[in-house]
C-alpha cells in the first residue's frame, strides 16, 4: 500500500463532488422557511436517486481499475 497525498483542494479526484454538483443544481436559488426543511428536501432528493444514476456520477475510470486490480 502507498499514500498518495492530495492538494486540499482537488474535486475532480473526489467521485462525491460531482453528486454534490448535481444535487446543488436541483436546490440552487430555492428558499426554504428553514433548516429542517431544507434538510427534509435535500434527504427526499438524495433517496431519489437511482443507483445507476449514483453510479453514473460518481464512476471514475481509475476508481473503477483500483478496485479492480484488488479484485482475485
Amino acid at each position: 500500500m502507498r499514500c498518495v497525498w492530495l492538494p486540499p483542494y482537488c474535486p475532480e479526484l473526489n467521485p462525491i463532488e460531482r453528486l454534490w454538483r448535481d444535487l446543488k443544481d436541483d436546490i440552487a436559488w430555492q428558499l426554504f422557511a428553514d433548516l429542517e426543511t431544507q434538510q427534509d428536501h435535500v434527504s427526499q432528493l438524495l433517496q431519489a436517486y437511482e443507483a445507476s444514476t449514483r453510479q453514473w456520477l460518481t464512476n471514475y475510470s481509475y476508481l473503477v481499475e483500483a478496485i479492480n486490480a484488488l479484485a482475485p
